[in-house]
């Protein structure tokens, strides 16, 4: 058996060799006898073989190997098709959603927790009836916790409720928005993305309750608002009048007419000894129950010993079990953190964000992705490319091998003839020979050949003419592909600062550098500072100049009209407004920086100046409006509910006469009525006492209805002039001395000396914004690992030879079918 296998290879090796050394592909017709031409005949095969197939496997590899950039596409992809390409494929897989909106609500859960105080018993009934149920079976001082302290439990139960349904409220509002995508959204940047949302949510609900809150404090307290809890100020009847008139308490030495913050520790008396046998801890009281609270805490409500030691206080015929509350639970806030800390937060513990990806794609659902990836030729493509080359590899090989064995043979036989001519004999016999090749050479010639000169003159013209058109088409497809202009794709790996603007000023319409990090806080790239009036640097919004008219006023007799004696207001207010206008830019600039600014990719310089631009212009507009309207809520509710000055400027409250009740009577400017308006208003006056005729008016400065009301409506004049102010100061003599400095005209402002109080604060009280923005800063952070742009390229060489190898085939195949049929035709077209 072994042998025969053997056999069999040793005769089939033997045919083979013997088929091998007797192949000719370029046997001439009729066959030649001539063993010369049969000789180069075969070594024509033998070199035509080589040369094919080592064409052909060069040709397998290359397209075998390199790599090409494709487009797939994937139907009606699941999320879990989706997950699993969009982990291989992030850069450039795009799915185009059926539905461009979907609701907040349909992926995105917010749940919160209120601080522990907000569900515990001192802000229930029960607790506040159970003070209040107390301090009406027994006698106390007005200052006693157990008297007083039901309001303030109260106003801490108000505070809980109202930041609930602030944060309910909003987030109603918030759900039923509706985040825009045209694409699937990648999952990280779509979880960044609403948690940037999220952020701006709750910082912004909690700005605008912050400001309408501080807005209602500085106008309570700018306008005097009477306390029927008869915190800030006492109501006494005049001498000999029917009339009232307000004297102002003071709380460790600070009077609430300067100030709403003053507070004393809350204290517990033996009545009717004055001394405190206990003070509250963390507790205070002061000219306002919100004021007093807001400045308290809770560390005794976290304090068994403490609360046994008030409970101890309140003997009582109900009973009530007090429970402390838990110091052990989770908490970002201490044990002594204040009201106000808390309602900066307002009242949270934790919020519980849930973000549902699945849910936003399913709502967005994609009919098909499709995505760009590296691959290799398939096998089919090779194939087919290798026979689209291979006709012409064909052709060419066939053409050229056997000339070019013809021609290496007769140079040998030249050069062996070499030593017996010279030169230019040589020369001259080698131009003979090419001559002659070049005059009988027919790529025509007929099968079997012919002796007709005339056909053989036909075959010479179409061999020429075959030629000339084939070496053209050629040299101009070889230009055609060398010159023209394609479309190429280049990458930089890691590219720095300055080669990415190098490439973006050449190629900005098409230069992508997707972001490691898609996330950039506009802190990191984004200052922002700004200078208030200079009225709000000047030494008329400080305590000396307050002070200093207050001092005045207590050693002389006014009238309550007088400019000396309620300016003290006026300018305690235009403090008030600076102080606010401050913290609420501040307050805001904080929240706004933290805000993070999104790219999948670097943005443009131009066009990242510009969004950031226009973000700022967005801050500044919003925060501005959000004050405006809720400083004319207030304005507009005050007056509305008709809420009593102790400063006796809106109403005068009178006993009626052989009655113990008060009746109260509005008060009128220029014949304009309070009841009616609060915008009445008159000139500010300075009389001498008791004379009611104004001996001066104080430029700009106007009393009215409301101290907020007349200030809003006065202007700076007096205090940007010199003679103004030292005539003014000629009103206050007093054993106290101060230097007026008068406001600086000559400063650059977008203000004019006349501009009022409201036109300042509709800007917020800002003279300059100053904005700088770091496209640097913003470009590090982004941290770009490649950057890839298209631009115009030329052919490689290899391109070209391959496209005129897969196009000379056919090109030889039609000339050889055309040019013959010619020729042809026209000797016809002659000889008839």
């Amino acid at each position: 058996m072994v042998a025969t296998i053997i056999q069999f290879i040793f005769n089939a090796h033997r045919k083979f060799a013997n088929y091998a050394s007797t192949l000719n592909l370029f046997e001439s017709i009729p066959p030649t006898t001539d063993q010369h031409q049969l000789r180069n005949q075969k070594i024509s095969t033998r070199i035509f073989i080589f040369f094919l197939l080592s064409s052909l496997i060069i040709l397998f590899l290359y397209n075998s190997l390199i790599t090409i950039i494709q487009t797939s596409t994937i139907p009606n992809p699941t999320y879990d098709q989706y997950l699993q390409h969009y982990s291989l494929y992030s850069q450039s897989l795009t799915c185009p959603c059926t539905k461009i909106l979907t609701n907040y609500d349909t992926f995105l859960h917010i749940d919160y927790t209120l601080h522990q105080v907000c569900t515990s018993m001192y802000v229930t009934l029960q607790w506040i009836q159970y003070i209040i149920n107390f301090f009406q079976d027994e006698v106390f001082f007005s200052s006693d916790f157990r008297w007083s302290s039901a309001n303030s439990f109260s106003t801490l139960a108000g505070f809980c409720e109202l930041a609930n349904k602030v944060i309910t409220d909003n987030l109603i509002t918030f759900s039923l928005n509706q985040y825009v995508s045209t694409t699937v959204t990648p999952v990280d940047l779509f979880n960044s993305q609403v948690q940037v949302l999220v952020d701006q949510f709750k910082s912004s609900i909690t700005n605008t309750f912050i400001i309408s809150l501080n807005a209602i404090r500085s106008t309570t307290q700018s306008n005097g608002l009477y306390s029927a809890l008869v915190t800030n100020y006492q109501l006494v009847i005049l001498p000999g009048s029917a009339s009232l008139a307000r004297g102002g308490y003071s709380y460790s030495n600070c009077s609430c007419i300067v100030s709403a913050k003053c507070l004393r520790p809350f204290p517990i008396f033996n009545y009717p000894n004055t001394t405190p046998i206990y003070t509250v801890p963390g507790m205070y009281r002061g000219c306002f129950i919100v004021e007093a609270l807001l400045q308290s805490n809770l560390q005794c409500f976290y304090d068994r010993n403490c609360l046994n030691q008030l409970q101890s206080y309140f003997i009582s015929s109900t009973s009530i079990n007090l429970t402390s509350l838990d110091s052990s639970l989770s908490t970002h806030y201490s044990i002594n953190s204040t009201i106000e800390q808390l309602l900066d937060e307002l009242m949270i513990e934790q919020w519980n964000i849930s973000i549902t990806y699945k849910n936003y794609y399913d709502e967005c659902q994609p009919k098909e992705c499709s995505y760009i990836h590296e691959a290799k030729n398939s096998i089919v493509y090779v194939i087919t490319a290798l026979i689209g080359l291979l006709g012409g590899l064909i052709t060419i090989l066939r053409l050229i091998i056997p000339r070019l064995v013809t021609l290496v043979k007769k140079y040998k036989e030249t050069r062996r003839i070499e030593n017996v001519q010279n030169p230019d004999e040589l020369s001259r016999s080698l131009i003979q020979k090419l001559k002659q090749y070049l005059i009988t050479l027919n790529l025509f010639e007929s099968i079997p050949p012919t002796t007709d000169q005339h056909q053989l003159r036909n075959q010479k013209i179409s061999t020429r003419i075959f030629i000339f058109f084939l070496l053209s088409s050629l040299i101009i497809l070889f230009l055609y592909n060398s010159l023209i202009t394609i479309i190429q794709t280049s990458t930089i790996p890691n590219p720095t600062y300055d080669q990415y603007l190098q490439h973006y000023s050449l190629y900005s319409q098409s230069l992508t550098c997707p972001c490691t990090k898609i996330l950039t806080n506009y802190d990191t790239f984004l200052h922002i500072d700004y200078t208030l009036h200079q009225v709000c640097t000047s030494m008329y919004v400080t305590l000396q100049w307050i002070q200093y008219i207050i001092n005045f006023f207590q050693d002389e007799v006014f009238f309550s009209s007088d400019f000396r004696w309620s300016s003290a207001n006026s300018f305690s207010t235009l403090a008030g407004f600076c102080e606010l206008a401050n913290k609420v830019i501040t307050d805001n600039l904080i929240t706004f920086s933290l805000n993070q600014y999104v790219s999948t990719t670097v943005t443009p310089v131009d066009l990242f100046n510009s969004q950031v631009q226009v973000l700022v212009d967005q801050f500044k507009s919003s925060i501005t409006n959000t004050f405006i309207i809720s400083l004319n809520a207030i304005r507009s509710t005050t007056q509305s509910n008709g809420l009593y000055s102790a400063l006796v400027t809106n109403y005068q409250l009178v006993i009626l006469p052989g009655s113990a009740s008060l009746a109260r009577g509005g008060y009128s400017y220029s014949n304009c009525s309070c009841i009616v308006s609060a915008k009445c208003l008159r000139p500010f006056p300075i009389f001498n006492y008791p004379n009611t005729t104004p001996i001066y008016t104080v430029p700009g400065m106007y009393r009215g209805c409301f101290i907020v009301e007349a200030l809003l409506q006065s202007n700076l004049q007096c205090f940007y002039d010199r003679n103004c102010l030292n005539q003014l100061q000629s009103y206050f003599i007093s054993s106290t001395s101060i230097n007026l400095t008068s406001l600086d005209s000559s400063l650059s402002t977008h203000y004019s000396i006349n501009s009022t109080i409201e036109q300042l604060l509709d800007e917020l009280m800002i003279e300059q914004w100053n904005i700088s923005i770091t496209y640097k800063n913003y470009y590090d952070e982004c941290q770009p690992k490649e950057c890839s742009y298209i631009h115009e390229a030329k052919n490689s060489i290899v391109y070209v030879i391959t496209a005129l190898i897969g196009l000379v085939g056919g090109l030889i195949k039609i000339l050889k079918i055309v040019i013959p049929t010619i020729v042809k035709l026209i000797d016809w077209i002659v000889q008839k």
